[in-house]
């Protein structure tokens, strides 16, 4: 797997390797609620960044904020992981615990060790704006990896019959 792992990484760095039961989870991963911190992530220069948390999630309420790097999850260092990986080990079973080092560079780099307890996420991955003086609606994604697209169709459904 390793291998695999390593050649789709030289092509893309957000590709990723997934096994057969890895990409059976990634596929019911989008149509329920994460279970997870509560942070949006991507990885560059060898560590996670934190781009955004979920107001009221297990992040949120440990002080983690955007800009955070994630240096460390348990006892894996990023270096060592690929983004997908890296997700993986950040989602889990609702109730367990993820120990995270971060390093805070808005604060002078300040070295945090906090540990975070996995929830499902309750934050509608969208935002839906209605101009009705105008006829328009506005659909403002914000988190692309939660988008379940059923429950999003029935919302513009729902917006096309009142017009």
């Amino acid at each position: 797997m390793g291998a695999y792992e390593g050649m789709l990484s030289g092509l893309d760095p957000n590709g990723a390797y997934l096994t057969p039961a890895e990409a059976a989870a990634w596929k019911k991963g989008g149509q329920g609620k994460q279970v997870g911190p509560g942070v949006s992530v991507l990885k560059g220069a060898g560590y996670l960044h934190v781009v955004s948390v979920a107001d009221g999630s297990p992040a949120a309420n440990a002080g983690i904020q955007p800009g955070d790097q994630i240096r460390r999850i348990d006892d894996a260092s990023m270096r060592d992981l690929s983004l997908a990986q890296a997700k993986r080990k950040l989602d889990g079973e609702p109730g367990t615990s993820v120990k995270l080092l971060l390093l805070r560079p808005k604060e002078s780099f300040k070295r945090m060790e906090v540990t975070v307890t996995r929830a499902a996420r309750k934050d509608t991955p969208w935002a839906l704006t209605v101009d009705a003086g105008r006829s328009v609606a506005i659909l403002t994604p914000a988190d692309l990896g939660r988008m379940p697209d059923k429950a999003l169709l029935a919302e513009l459904e729902t917006v096309r019959g009142r017009g």
